[in-house]
């Protein structure tokens, strides 16, 4: 195995196509990227590192795009509520097995 394997920047090129296929001198070539990689970041290495190739054909595979944005105010009202009702679950819970736990073992000491 190659050690440098998932060594995020390093090319690695291995031969895809079987023999007897139109494509048999065609190499693929990937390369794995840190957890973390702008988009701005991955234009501009591919930029600078992938020679004679549109950026058109090239894939991403198996990423996640992850962003952050402000809330709706929906989306607020939405989460408090459900905050509010998680609240009064709890206590609901933890009341009933206060009472459950008393009835077993009897009233805590005081």
């Amino acid at each position: 195995m190659d050690p440098r394997h998932d060594e995020p920047g390093v090319i690695r090129r291995r031969r895809y196509p079987k023999k007897d296929t139109v494509r048999r001198y065609r190499r693929t070539n990937y390369v794995s990227m840190d957890t973390d990689v702008t988009l701005a970041d991955l234009v501009s290495w591919v930029t600078a590192n992938v020679h004679g190739v549109a950026h058109e054909e090239i894939t991403v595979h198996y990423s996640t795009l992850r962003w952050e944005d402000d809330a709706t105010e929906e989306e607020k009202d939405a989460w408090d509520a459900e905050q509010a009702a998680q609240a009064v679950r709890t206590e609901k819970w933890e009341r009933e097995q206060l009472a459950r736990l008393t009835e077993k073992y009897g009233a805590p000491p005081a």
